[in-house]
């Protein structure tokens, strides 16, 4: 079958799994290139373009009956006109993580265009998003866009702590736990590699240190078990799957936080054998479930209206099988506040927020998926309130605490209660971040402007204290 895979990304960085012998991939960063009369790759303008128009450009027998496009919050892929091409039509989601409004946006583009078929990898976290905006046959399908791995190297290990991956600026949880292993004395070796350097790396390995960007499921997840390497990894929220996909303690090693990283670090590269044996056990399961094979193997289910494994369906999660759509303007803004907390999620070690007064259960559950993030809310909140935020979200995700117990990083509450509860001298010694769940009137406007908070200029969903917007502003200058 004819298949062209539409991706942002460069040639030997996160390519395509291959689905088909001749399969064409196009793109932003790929070349023209064609072997032997066939073409192989397409360059495509950046952003938004007309993909009817490009595969004019393939000779008639690669004309596609089945196109695949990874569109993420770069917004560097966004391949348009689909409705005139005579396919099937897949979008894969990439990163809702980071970046500038990145579910809303791409909700927005998968609604946009006529897709047969929507799928989630690293962030099944953010499913729920997209089915209360009434995007429709959606999937969790978690493996499908790793790079197709070589197999796996006898495991020598003769290396001890390793990292392979990026260390860019927004990767600023990662560069802590760096920061702590080297505070310890357990010196990692870190490399920027892909395609089959990596997991020969990780073969080398004792250890292969992992970090999340922002609570997602990345691709070392994948990448370090398929290769034989034991995988030390940070701890997800339940919502993000991880501890379906493997068993931690056998499969692979979780921490939390940097003083767990480095006692389990340091225990691993004492033990070898224990690391050897999570290695085997990570590699035994990846085999099982997450070789291409079986993972193809699902993406063809899911194309063919089959279903996939019932470990991945979003029927699982509580959040995504709500009964009914979310109100447009609700749902609006119950994304502009996650998206905030989530990109100060990517910035701070850790975060405590209260939602206060007559808090809203579904902006509760939905902010529970950020790891670092503690979720409270006040003891008066009514029970049938409790309740609803009870049935979306797992036990303890939520804590009762009153709005007097500690400064909050993040505040959520309406002008009314802000006023009752002390206006501006309250707000000032209350929080860091003030989310409003009203538009202010003009005096909470007054209030906000007295106690110096301002609009975040990136997330204005949250208004900031002056110490914070100072950090903030000096984060972005230092980037």
């Amino acid at each position: 079958m004819p298949v062209l895979f539409s991706t942002h990304t460069q040639p030997g960085y996160m390519d395509p799994p291959v689905l088909s012998p001749g399969q064409v991939v196009c793109g932003p960063e790929r070349p023209d290139r064609d072997y032997r009369g066939l073409v192989t790759s397409l360059k495509t303008p950046l952003g938004r373009y007309d993909l009817a128009q490009q595969i004019e450009r393939l000779p008639a027998e690669q004309r596609p009956e089945l196109v695949v496009v990874r569109a993420d919050a770069t917004r560097r892929n966004r391949p348009v006109n689909l409705a005139g091409i005579k396919a099937r039509k897949v979008l894969l989601v990439g990163d809702t993580h980071h970046r500038r409004a990145p579910i809303a946006g791409l909700i927005d583009y998968a609604k946009s265009e006529p897709f047969d078929l929507v799928l989630l990898d690293y962030t099944r976290q953010h499913a729920h998003f997209f089915v209360e905006a009434g995007v429709r046959n959606l999937h969790w399908l978690p493996g499908f866009a790793v790079d197709p791995p070589p197999p796996a190297l006898a495991r020598r290990p003769q290396k001890g702590l390793i990292f392979v991956g990026m260390l860019e600026a927004q990767h600023a949880q990662r560069r802590r736990m760096i920061e702590a292993l080297m505070a310890a004395g357990l010196k990692p070796e870190l490399f920027h590699a892909f395609g089959a350097q990596a997991p020969q790396l990780h073969a080398a390995a004792t250890v292969s240190f992992n970090c999340s960007l922002n609570g997602d499921l990345n691709q070392r997840v994948i990448e370090v078990p398929a290769a034989g390497g034991c995988l030390l990894t940070d701890r997800l929220a339940p919502q993000a799957g991880l501890e379906i996909l493997f068993e931690p303690g056998r499969d692979l090693e979780l921490y939390d936080g940097p003083e767990e990283l480095v006692e389990r670090a340091r225990a691993l590269l004492a033990d070898p054998a224990r690391a050897a044996a999570i290695a085997a056990a990570g590699l035994a399961r990846y085999r099982e479930a997450y070789a291409p094979a079986a993972t193809q193997a699902e993406f063809a289910a899911l194309l063919e209206g089959r279903g996939g494994r019932a470990a991945h369906a979003l029927s699982r999660e509580p959040r995504a099988a709500k009964p009914a759509l979310a109100e447009p303007e609700r749902l609006a803004a119950r994304l502009a506040l996650y998206q905030a907390v989530q990109e100060l999620h990517r910035r701070e070690p850790a975060l405590a927020m209260l939602l206060a007064g007559e808090a809203d259960p579904d902006s509760a559950a939905d902010l529970v998926d950020l790891p670092r993030l503690r979720v409270s809310v006040e003891p008066g909140l009514p029970a049938p309130a409790q309740a609803a935020i009870e049935r979306l979200i797992l036990p303890g995700q939520v804590t009762v605490a009153p709005a007097q117990q500690r400064r909050w990083d993040i505040l959520a509450a309406s002008p009314a209660w802000l006023a009752a509860a002390g206006g501006a001298a309250f707000l000032a010694r209350a929080c860091r971040a003030l989310a409003l769940s009203e538009r202010p009137d003009g005096a909470a406007t007054a209030m906000l402007a007295s106690a110096g908070f301002t609009p975040w200029r990136d997330e204005p969903a949250l208004h900031l204290s002056p110490e914070l917007a100072a950090t903030l502003n000096a984060s972005d200058q230092a980037r």
